[in-house]
């Protein structure tokens, strides 16, 4: 692929984030909305287009040559907002954790930056491509040189000399004459007064120039006649206000923009401190890959006991289920994981199917030999003592969900010491989701695996039962593991912050009311419901008989159409609007 240089409006790009994106703060109340939608737009220029070359070119703060040239440029700009100029600096940061160049030129604006690399780039045979939604930069267009608007439509707008003369009627190198006639509103500059677009483009598309256009002035007549003259000077100044400078000085030579390797660590650091937790996913290394894990799986009834005497002698330790639905009244029990030490968990399996067995220890013989998994009400027995120990504090993360599922298995479980995904809405509730993903992200640095890796999406979904047990046991393992993990972290935050007897007295005696509602339900007397279906059914009946007899005739009364012809035709009504 020949190389290209991919020039980046990072101004144009911060302000129109701003302003789409509302509301994104981190856990402190900073705003991070721009800083969120540039990073995406750097993101997915580096991995559609993978530039060969790229820089970012920002507006410097001041006054600029403009300003000088005409004193009211830009004058009707209200300041920058307070909460966009708080992420410059966070912008600068994510542009440098990207290893891309960042260039400001003190008194030159963002465009005639662009400009020196648009003419440096194609004078050295790169292609150029300058990603900015701003029309000005069409008049940069040449041969080697296009116009990337990423927002325009779902794939982006291309802009090569065709596409420029189908917006402004002219070539690129005349759009500045165009825009010398109507103006520009967004930067102040005056235009001719009473000419606009589509009359700038059609007086163009005559005469070529501005210089051609008053040449031939005497060929006008009336008010256009008369506007023309009048801003004579206005127009000339106001191309030259609209022309883009090419010849400015650049910081950073091409060379020098040659796209360098990702650094993972160093982008993964950044979007956590930003809290930006699905970018910092994409950047953080998978734990397998990362460290060292002992997850074991389960098999035998001995297998069980002794892991259970190993929780017994923590005294505390992670628990988790694994089943076959959300809905932990409708879910059945698969498999539970258990962990009491980083690093390492067990998995016992109890429900799965005879397939999703079959990877495991070939040519062993397992407690129950048809399905490989452990006699279900022996492990159960082993599984009770264990978890309805009133001596052993467990941990879980959601666990109202495992005691309700625990519970329609016989299990009553004792002595809650946390529920970390309660814990993390208690030290932060601004933070919209609390799962065990985006928790172990945002406190551990660590991804968790997907469970659509597992059981898939859509119509070809699985249920866990029916995981191979190689997939199922690491998933299930890391759970516990991470869950334990978590229960460290929080203990130290609940404390510091004195969030621990909120924790303790109000949240875990709540869990238990809660569980204990949504097991017990809601009485419902079916035949209240269907006496009143039939009342209802009845009154229907009765009106749609008053309707066809006020009609004078019989109708469908549920299309639209019919209905339409009823009222406004036959009976007349008078329609308050389109209808």
């Amino acid at each position: 692929m020949a190389d290209r240089l991919f020039v980046i409006d990072g101004s144009a790009f911060a302000y129109r984030s701003f302003f789409a994106i509302r509301g994104l703060t981190d856990s402190k109340g900073r705003p991070t909305n721009a800083v969120f939608g540039f990073t995406r737009i750097l993101m997915k220029i580096l991995r559609e287009q993978e530039p060969s070359h790229i820089v970012v070119v920002f507006d410097a703060p001041g006054k600029t040559f403009r300003s000088e040239m005409y004193e009211d440029y830009k004058a009707n700009r209200e300041a920058m907002p307070e909460d966009l100029v708080s992420q410059l600096p966070l912008m600068d940061a994510v542009v440098e954790a990207f290893n891309i160049p960042l260039v400001r030129v003190s008194g030159i604006e963002a465009d005639d930056v662009m400009g020196a690399y648009a003419r440096r780039g194609a004078e050295a045979g790169i292609e150029v491509v300058l990603v900015t939604g701003d029309k000005d930069a069409l008049q940069l267009v040449s041969d080697g040189v296009r116009v990337f608007d990423p927002y325009k439509g779902e794939a982006g707008m291309w802009y090569d000399a065709g596409e420029v003369v189908e917006r402004f009627g002219v070539p690129p190198e005349r759009v500045a004459d165009v825009l010398g006639l109507m103006g520009d509103a967004s930067d102040n500059v005056p235009g001719v007064r009473g000419i606009g677009e589509k009359t700038a483009r059609k007086l163009l598309e005559t005469y070529g120039s501005l210089e051609e256009l008053y040449a031939h002035l005497d060929d006008l007549k009336g008010k256009q006649k008369e506007r023309l003259a009048e801003g004579r000077e206005s127009a000339f100044m106001s191309r030259e206000l609209t022309t883009i400078r090419t010849d400015v000085a650049l910081p950073v030579a091409i060379d020098a923009c040659i796209r360098k390797p990702l650094e993972p660590d160093r982008l993964a650091g950044l979007f956590h401190e930003l809290e930006f937790q699905k970018l910092l996913e994409e950047f953080l290394p998978d734990a397998a890959d990362e460290e060292e894990t002992d997850y074991r799986l389960i098999l035998t009834l001995d297998e069980l006991r002794e892991a259970a005497d190993e929780m017994r002698a923590a005294g505390t330790f992670a628990v988790d289920t694994e089943t076959t639905s959300v809905d932990p009244m409708r879910a059945e029990l698969v498999g539970v994981s258990f962990a009491c030490h980083p690093g390492k968990a067990y998995y016992v399996p109890i429900g799965h199917s005879p397939e999703s067995m079959q990877r495991v220890r070939p040519g062993e013989l397992f407690a129950d030999e048809e399905t490989a998994c452990l006699p279900r009400e022996e492990a159960l027995a082993v599984l009770r003592d264990l978890l309805e120990d009133p001596a052993l504090a467990k941990v879980g993360h959601n666990i109202k969900y495992d005691l309700i599922v625990l519970r329609r298995c016989g299990i009553a479980l004792t002595n809650i010491a946390m529920d970390t995904m309660v814990a993390s809405y208690l030290t932060d509730p601004s933070r919209f989701r609390h799962n065990l993903n985006e928790v172990s992200l945002q406190y551990l640095r660590r991804k968790t695996i997907p469970i659509a890796d597992l059981i898939g999406t859509g119509s070809k979904q699985i249920t866990f039962d029916d995981v191979p047990i190689d997939q199922a046991c690491p998933y299930a393992c890391e759970d516990a593991d991470v869950t334990w993990r978590l229960y460290k972290t929080f203990g130290a935050l609940l404390d510091e912050r004195g969030l621990r007897p909120l924790h303790d007295e109000v949240e875990l005696p709540l869990l238990e009311v809660l569980a204990r509602m949504e097991m017990a339900g809601i009485a419902v007397d079916l035949s209240v419901f269907e006496d009143l279906q039939r009342e209802l059914a009845q009154r229907l009946r009765a009106l749609e008989r008053d309707i066809v007899e006020d009609a004078g005739e019989s109708f469908q009364i549920n299309s639209p159409k019919q209905l339409q012809e009823i009222l406004f035709g036959k009976l007349g009504l008078k329609p308050l609007r389109k209808t």
